[in-house]
């Protein structure tokens, strides 16, 4: 098993150029959300479809050389290229459903975590009650200025995408690296 599974490993890594490529794309998505904050919210929709969509055509190319663990690729790939042709081809349906249920998770997680924190309060010790409480006022803040400033509740989910797909990006692309050297060292 443990062979198989190692084997599986180094096939997945032979395709490290793939993802340096998707690495690079996170990091353009992150820079174009600082550059163009207003006008990206429009055109992040589709950047992010064509990213879904061309994330989930890798997966389906990497589940062929993926061994036993295919199927975790095939899900990726489904989802991936499902939800890039819905923000293709239907991006308003896409950015306000998205919009909407971050607001209402947001406000809902806020709240809960306030009831928990006065419920299990004793429990817990008087610091993470408070710390789980604050938290909690935190999210419903933000949930309720998304739900009434559209306009900035948007600008800001740009902006927290840019600093993701940064980070994201130089992640995969650091990750990238150590896999190509792993399958030059195995070789």
């Amino acid at each position: 098993m443990e062979y198989a599974l190692r084997k599986n490993t180094m096939m997945g890594l032979k395709n490290w150029w793939a993802i340096t490529i998707l690495g690079i794309l996170f990091m353009l998505i992150g820079i174009a959300c600082f550059i163009w904050p207003i006008g990206t919210v429009a055109t992040i929709i589709y950047v992010f479809g064509f990213f879904a969509l061309i994330s989930g055509i890798f997966n389906l190319v990497g589940m062929f050389s993926a061994g036993a663990h295919w199927w975790v690729f095939l899900l990726k790939a489904i989802v991936g290229i499902a939800v890039g042709l819905l923000a293709l081809f239907a991006p308003g349906a896409l950015a306000f459903t998205a919009y909407w249920l971050i607001a209402i998770w947001a406000i809902i997680s806020g709240i809960a975590e306030l009831i928990g924190a006065i419920a299990y309060g004793g429990k817990m010790g008087g610091s993470s009650a408070f710390l789980e409480a604050i938290g909690g006022i935190i999210s419903i803040v933000f949930g309720v200025l998304l739900w009434t400033n559209v306009l900035a509740g948007a600008i800001a989910i740009v902006i927290i995408l840019g600093i993701y797909g940064l980070i994201y990006g130089i992640f995969l692309i650091a990750f990238s690296l150590q896999a190509r050297s792993v399958t030059n060292v195995a070789h």
